[in-house]
C-alpha cells in the first residue's frame, strides 16, 4: 500500500477514534419513540403494572377512553406514538392529558406545549383550588365495625400556601374508592369488592367532608405523612389525576384498592421511588404506608384522634362515679340545671359536661339518637359548660407509642410440630394478611382479626402429605361493649377445615364450611370474653346428605399482655338440616412474642363428637 494511502486510512482511523464518543452520545440523546416508550416515568403515566401471572407489561386503566392507541392498553410505544401524532394535531386534546403531553414536551417528542391558562382555562381553574405546597399522605387507621375498612384506608391531602391548624379542613383531598352500591348487603358488598364486582374512581373532595367521614362517622383515628415532594413533583401528580378523574379502574379490595392506587401517584412524580415494585399480588394499607416511610420522603407525622377515642380517653380519667352522673346528663329530655352536681367542684361540673356533650355527639353521629332530638340538649349542655372555667379538664390523648404502619407486618409464614389425633405431624403453614387475635397488638385494634387466604399443609409421619386446613376469609371484630358504646361484635369464616367424621371412610374430610356469627363483647384492662352465637353450613360428600347445617354458641376469653396472648374458646353446634350430628370444640393457644415479627405460638384443641374425641 503506497504511503500516502496508509496516512490517509490512519487518518480516517484516528478521526472516527476520536469522534465515536462524541457520535455515540449524540445518537444516545436521539428523542426516539422506541426508547421513551420504555421510559419509567411514560409507563407510570399510563398506569402499566406487570401482570401477576405471565409479567406482561399491561394498563390497569379499564376506560378505553383514556388511549388513543387502539391497543395503547398493552403497548405503550403505539400509544407513545399516537399519543405524539394526536396532541401535535389536535393541540386542545393536551387540556385532557396535561401530564402526557408535559412529559413529552421534556422529551423533546412535542414541540409546542400548549397548556396555558388561556388554552385550557377549565384545567387552569381547577388547579387554582388546590394553591399547592405540600403533600400529605392520610391514613384513617381500621374500623372494625365494616369488614371494607377493616383493613384502614389512604388518600392524599393538598396542603395549600398560608395555610395552618386553624383552616387545614378546607384542604383539598385525592382520594381513590370502589363506587358502591351502598344498598348492597355486606355479604355482597364484601363479594363484589373481593372480585372486582364495582368500578373504581379517584374524586377531589375538601379536607373535611372526609375527616367527618373517617373520624366523626366511622371513629377512625387519622395519621398524617407530610412528604418532601417539591413543587414540580406536586404539579404533576394534580395533571395525572385530571386525566385520571374521568376514568374508571375495577376496584379490588386486596390489590387494586385505595392503598395501591396513590403509590401509582407518587410513582408517576418521582419514578425512582418504584413504590409498586412489591405489591403484585395484594395492596395492604398499613403495607403501603411502611413502604413510603422506608422510601425516605416523610417529612412529619402528626396524628388526630377520632371524636370515639377522645371519649374513651375522657373516660379513662373521669372516675366511675361521675360517668354514671355523665350518662344519665345526656340522656336527651333531662334537666341539667336539676342534676345534683352543685356539690361537686368546678373542674368536676366541667368534666361531666363535657363527658355528656361528647356521647349525646357520638350517639347523633351512629344515628342512635335522632339530630333533631339531641340538638336542644346538646346546646342545653353547652351552656352550662359555658358558665365554667374555660380550660378543659382533660389532657390532650396521647400519640400511640407504635402507629399503625409499624406494627407487626403482615405476611406469616410458621412451621408447626405436633400431635394430630395420635398422629405426629409437621404442619407448614403461610398467611398473605392480615393479624389475628394472637399476633402482637401495637399498631392493631385490639379484638380484630382478618385472615386471608391462610393455607396449613400437614406432612405426616405416615409419609403423607395433604391440605390441614385452608381459610379464604376470616373477619372477627370483637368490639368491647360498656355503658357508653354498644357495638356488635361479629366474625364471618369462609374456608375449607379438617373434620372427623366418625363413621366415614374418610374420617377427616376437608370441609367446604361457612360460618357466621354475632354477639357480645366485653373488655376489662387486658382481658376481653365474648360470646357469639352462629349459624354454621358445611358441604361435603363424605357426609350423610352430603351436606349439614347447624346453629351454635361459640365464647372465648383472650388476654392481651405486652409480650404474650392467649385465647380459650369452646364451640357448641348442633345440625338442623341434612347430617345430623352434634359437634363441639375446646381450644386453648398461647403466643409469646420474641420480637414484633417473631412468635412461639402453642395450641391444644379437643373436638367431641357422636361420642369420639379428636385431640
Amino acid at each position: 500500500m503506497p504511503l500516502a494511502s496508509s496516512a490517509t486510512v490512519y487518518s480516517l482511523i484516528t478521526l472516527c477514534l476520536l469522534f465515536f464518543p462524541v457520535l455515540s452520545l449524540l445518537a444516545a440523546d436521539l428523542p426516539t419513540a422506541e426508547k421513551k416508550s420504555s421510559n419509567q416515568q411514560w409507563l407510570n403515566l399510563l398506569q402499566f403494572h406487570s401482570s401477576d401471572w405471565n409479567r406482561k407489561q399491561i394498563s390497569e386503566v379499564d376506560s378505553p377512553e383514556f388511549f388513543l392507541a387502539k391497543d395503547g392498553k398493552h403497548n405503550p410505544l403505539a400509544e407513545l406514538e399516537e399519543s405524539i401524532r394526536q396532541l401535535k394535531s389536535t393541540p386542545s386534546l393536551q387540556c385532557k392529558f396535561p401530564a402526557r403531553a408535559q412529559w413529552l414536551h421534556e422529551q423533546g417528542l412535542l414541540p409546542n406545549l400548549q397548556t396555558t391558562k388561556e388554552n385550557c382555562p377549565e384545567l387552569h381553574q381547577w388547579l387554582s383550588k388546590f394553591n399547592a405546597k405540600s403533600l400529605s399522605l392520610v391514613f384513617p387507621a381500621a374500623y372494625l365495625n365494616s369488614p371494607s375498612s377493616m383493613f384502614g384506608h389512604t388518600f392524599l391531602r393538598i396542603n395549600q400556601h398560608g395555610q395552618d391548624e386553624t383552616n387545614l379542613l378546607l384542604a383539598q383531598t385525592i382520594n381513590f374508592a370502589a363506587n358502591v352500591n351502598h344498598d348492597d348487603p355486606e355479604l355482597v358488598f364484601a363479594y363484589r369488592g373481593l372480585f372486582g364486582g364495582y368500578p373504581g374512581v379517584i374524586t377531589v373532595k375538601p379536607y373535611y367532608e372526609k375527616t367527618k367521614e373517617y373520624s366523626e362517622i366511622e371513629n377512625r383515628d387519622i395519621w398524617e405523612y407530610q412528604l418532601n415532594l417539591n413543587a414540580d413533583e406536586i404539579h404533576l401528580i394534580l395533571l395525572h389525576t385530571w386525566e385520571l378523574i374521568p376514568i374508571q379502574f375495577d376496584y379490588y379490595f386486596f390489590d387494586e384498592n385505595c392503598a395501591y392506587r396513590l403509590l401509582t401517584l407518587l410513582d408517576v412524580a418521582r419514578p425512582s421511588l418504584n413504590l409498586t415494585k412489591n405489591f403484585y399480588s395484594y395492596a395492604i394499607p398499613s403495607d403501603t404506608v411502611r413502604a413510603v416511610d422506608e422510601s425516605g420522603i416523610i417529612r412529619e407525622v402528626k396524628y388526630r384522634p377520632s371524636k370515639a377515642t377522645q371519649l374513651k380517653h375522657k373516660l379513662t380519667v373521669l372516675p366511675k362515679h361521675l360517668q354514671h352522673l355523665a350518662l344519665s346528663m345526656a340522656e336527651p329530655g333531662t334537666d341539667v340545671a336539676k342534676i345534683a352536681i352543685q356539690e361537686l367542684s368546678a373542674q368536676e361540673r366541667s368534666a361531666i359536661l363535657e363527658v355528656s356533650f361528647d356521647h349525646l355527639r357520638y350517639q347523633a353521629q351512629q344515628q342512635k339518637t335522632p339530630r333533631a332530638v339531641t340538638a336542644d340538649h346538646s346546646l342545653e349542655l353547652l351552656k352550662h359548660r359555658s358558665h365554667l372555667p374555660s380550660k378543659s379538664p382533660f389532657p390532650s390523648v396521647p400519640t400511640p407509642l407504635v402507629s399503625d404502619d409499624k406494627g407487626h407486618k403482615t405476611f406469616e409464614v410458621s412451621i408447626n410440630q405436633g400431635n394430630v389425633n395420635h398422629i405426629q405431624t409437621t404442619r407448614f403453614s403461610f398467611r398473605p394478611a392480615y393479624h389475628d387475635l394472637l399476633d402482637p397488638t401495637p399498631g392493631y385494634p385490639i379484638g380484630a382479626q382478618i385472615k386471608f387466604l391462610e393455607t396449613e399443609i400437614d406432612y405426616r409421619e405416615t409419609g403423607t402429605l395433604r391440605v390441614a386446613n385452608f381459610t379464604g376469609l376470616n373477619i372477627t371484630s370483637l368490639s368491647g361493649r360498656d355503658n357508653f358504646f354498644k357495638p356488635l361484635s361479629w366474625r364471618v369464616d369462609v374456608g375449607a377445615y379438617r373434620k372427623y367424621v366418625p363413621n366415614s371412610d374418610n374420617k377427616e374430610p376437608l370441609t367446604p364450611t361457612l360460618t357466621i356469627g354475632a354477639g357480645h363483647s366485653y373488655n376489662r384492662r387486658d382481658q376481653q370474653v365474648y360470646t357469639l352465637i352462629e349459624a354454621k353450613h358445611e358441604q361435603h360428600y363424605s357426609l350423610d346428605s352430603n351436606h349439614s347445617s347447624s346453629i351454635g354458641a361459640h365464647a372465648g376469653w383472650l388476654t392481651y399482655k405486652e409480650n404474650w396472648q392467649q385465647h380459650l374458646y369452646l364451640s357448641l353446634y348442633k345440625s338442623t338440616l341434612g347430617y345430623q350430628h352434634y359437634y363441639n370444640e375446646l381450644s386453648w393457644q398461647f403466643n409469646y412474642h420474641l420480637e414484633p415479627n417473631v412468635s412461639l405460638r402453642g395450641k391444644l384443641k379437643i373436638n367431641h363428637t357422636e361420642g369420639s374425641y379428636y385431640r
